[in-house]
């Protein structure tokens, strides 16, 4: 008995000794955990808890720099966003101040950047507004339905860019549950891009069962190569595949897809095979109930 009781306390010191000693390890060598000798239950139990609590902490820390990080290029790409319109938007009128004329031209150009500058407030504000809110207002939603009506509001825009939308739906049951307002925003977004950045004259929009019960979406267009690490950052806030393309690309409307997706328990992927750009989006299918009306969906 008294052995045990001097093993024991040896334990504790040495619990405590490590303790110290990981107040002053560095990130990079996160994997130092507690580590006991004795086999007792309740000092493994105690090494376990404390060991799970400083994993918790650590992630929490690590997220809380991604996070900070990901301000400051906010913060970054917002002076850049909204500072190179402006200028544009001030030189012109110098030079109309100058001119003493009213020249459509430079009005014109006025105009253009004051809508990119619009634009990229707009998405921001939409990025913040509805990314933040701490519910997801669920609906059934049909997307043999959902997806048509998207494409006419855009209807004038994607004409303007001279594409073809070619929309193919091979699903017999279409129905998932998503957030109305987020979905609009996903779909609005991928296919603006899809016409905007578009280098040929289609657009393909597929709606197909996927696996492990869930029904896709996928959006392609024809566009310049993407290397991996376009691939690989092009849901990153702020990124842009080409940084010196002067287009009112904003780099947000990727990542508010990525986040609002997620946000409805989705998934979304990025792809680049035969001169296509493609995005696919996820969600589980489900099957509408017929004594439920479409808003008669509690938030889950």
């Amino acid at each position: 008995m008294l052995l045990n009781a001097i093993s024991i306390k040896q334990e504790i010191r040495n619990i405590i000794n490590q303790l110290e000693n990981i107040k002053t390890v560095s990130d990079e060598n996160h994997n130092h955990y507690i580590r006991i000798n004795n086999s007792d239950h309740d000092l493994e139990k105690l090494a376990g808890l404390v060991n799970q609590k400083m994993k918790t902490d650590l992630k929490l820390k690590v997220q809380m720099d991604r996070q900070y990080h990901q301000m400051l290029q906010m913060v970054s790409g917002l002076a850049h966003d909204f500072r190179t319109p402006i200028t544009v938007v001030l030189g012109y009128l110098e030079l109309m101040e100058k001119d003493g004329t009213e020249n459509k031209e430079y009005l014109g150009a006025i105009k253009n950047r004051t809508v990119q500058l619009n634009t990229s407030v707009n998405r921001l504000y939409d990025y913040f507004r509805i990314g933040n809110r701490t519910s997801v207002q669920n609906h059934f939603v049909d997307l043999r339905l959902f997806v048509p009506k998207i494409l006419g509001d855009l209807y004038n825009f994607i004409n303007k860019h001279d594409v073809d939308v070619n929309l193919d739906i091979k699903c017999k049951n279409c129905t998932i549950i998503a957030d109305e307002e987020m979905l609009s925003r996903v779909m609005e977004n991928l296919f603006i891009n899809a016409a905007k950045y578009n280098t040929g004259k289609t657009i393909d929009i597929k709606i197909y069962p996927g696996e492990n019960g869930y029904l896709n979406a996928s959006i392609s267009n024809y566009a310049a190569p993407f290397s991996n690490n376009d691939l690989e950052r092009i849901f990153d806030l702020f990124y842009r595949k080409d940084v010196s393309r002067h287009d009112g690309s904003s780099g947000i409307g990727l990542s508010m897809v990525k986040a609002f997706v997620e946000k409805m328990n989705g998934k979304v992927l990025a792809e680049y095979a035969n001169k296509k750009f493609t995005i696919t989006v996820s969600f589980l299918a489900t099957r509408k109930p017929l004594f439920r009306k479409q808003n008669d969906l509690k938030d889950k």
